[in-house]
């Protein structure tokens, strides 16, 4: 299938990111985790149980000449901490008041590479009372938000991973827009498919049988065996349908959900044709340094230049700030007045953004809490936020590293 002018542009940015790792010029976002841009420990110690002594551990890691910081974190302020993450979900919360997490002692390095937290966090493995040691190594910075367990040292290198990141952006721009699964009852599915294709705005329509769909699991699964017999229990024949406009996915998914051969309907990723707010968000361009002749200046694009218009010294100037990226679409400049851990969020594309009403609820120097009041209306479909006023609470730290207040919670209030 050809590409629409959006999946192009895209393709052409893809390239220009691999450009860029070869380059030096683009490099893999850190992981949250990770280097002195973010406010997240770099390695986190699970304690045994609550029992533990921690003090002789705790000592003994602060004594590490590699250790900035350490802090401990009881139980009670873990769990105080999943709770409220967890409000909404109360099958989650459920599972984690069967199972109290345990206490834990968080720890800033000097060097927070990851080279240098693997190291650190193989020396703690197996002290008394250390149950986990866990750390940002070298992982995928999009799969979720915590650290994995301290890699292996043949986990795959940052380039492998960056590559395999650009190789899923690429393909995602010639995968099918809408997949229809077929109910396993269904033995000609010929009338379904002469049907979709006339559809005035199908482009392409390919029709995968049951076997076919054997065929391609076993593939996909050739690497993890044990899955292929589930795998094949739950395939059945597939529609794959191409557009002429990706935008009309939900709409036309919505109209093949009626028909009675149909079990299961999917859209695909279409956020490729935005340029990077797909998986080429994971990746950020390094500073350039110009020296010609005519002018020798600095073109900066990292985030210490993005945040230089914006009084980082005061929280409402952060919030407006990251309230305008938002409206922009700006999504890398949204998430330089956020904690790390939300650089994985899904982007909320608006239309419209007014601020309405902005109130300081709590303030010491080292914590802030605002109340906003905005209007919102969404640019296309909506991700997860309806046209209407909403009315967040807004919480700010103080970031020392980054020398700014970043905002570390929201939602509403």
């Amino acid at each position: 299938m050809p590409l629409s002018a959006a999946e192009a542009r895209a393709l052409q940015q893809i390239n220009q990111v691999r450009a860029g790792l070869a380059d030096g010029t683009w490099a893999l976002k850190p992981w949250p985790f990770g280097p002195a841009t973010s406010d997240a420990p770099d390695i986190a110690v699970w304690l045994k149980d609550s029992s533990t002594d921690v003090s002789a551990l705790e000592k003994g890691v602060k004594a590490m000449p590699e250790v900035a910081r350490v802090t401990y974190v009881s139980t009670d302020e873990t769990m105080a901490l999943a709770k409220e993450i967890f409000k909404d979900s109360p099958e989650d919360l459920a599972t984690l008041e069967g199972d109290p997490m345990p206490a834990s002692l968080q720890m800033w390095l000097k060097d927070r590479s990851p080279a240098s937290a693997t190291k650190i966090a193989r020396k703690i493995e197996g002290r008394a009372g250390v149950d986990e040691v866990v750390g940002p190594s070298v992982v995928n910075p999009l799969d979720g938000d915590a650290a994995d367990l301290v890699s292996p040292p043949d986990y795959p290198s940052p380039s492998s991973e960056a590559q395999e990141l650009l190789d899923e952006a690429e393909q995602s721009l010639y995968a099918s827009d809408v997949t229809v699964v077929l109910k396993a009852s269904v033995e000609d599915a010929s009338g379904l498919r002469a049907e979709i294709a006339a559809m005035p705005q199908v482009a392409k329509v390919d029709f995968l049988s049951l076997e076919e769909a054997i065929t391609r699991l076993k593939n996909e699964f050739k690497d993890n065996p044990g899955m292929i017999p589930e795998a094949q229990a739950n395939a059945r024949a597939t529609f794959e349908i191409w557009l002429k406009d990706v935008s009309q996915s939900e709409s036309l998914a919505s109209e093949l959900r009626t028909h009675t051969e149909v079990d299961e309907v999917g859209t695909g990723w279409t956020d490729a044709a935005e340029g990077a707010e797909g998986p080429l968000g994971a990746f950020y361009q390094r500073s350039q340094t110009t020296t010609s002749a005519a002018a020798q200046s600095t073109t900066v694009t990292s985030e210490q230049s993005k945040l230089e218009l914006v009084d980082r010294h005061d929280p409402e100037s952060v919030l407006r700030a990251y309230f305008a990226a938002w409206q922009k679409g700006e999504w890398q400049k949204e998430a330089l007045y956020m904690s790390s851990v939300f650089y994985d969020t899904v982007p909320e594309p608006a239309k419209s953004l007014t601020i309405v009403d902005m109130q300081g609820l709590e303030s010491s120097s080292s914590h802030c809490l605002y109340s906003v009041t905005f209007n919102f209306v969404p640019l296309g479909a909506p991700v997860s936020m309806e046209a209407g006023r909403y009315s967040w609470t807004y919480d700010l730290n103080w970031d020392s590293q980054r020398q700014s207040w970043i905002i570390t919670n929201y939602g509403e209030g």
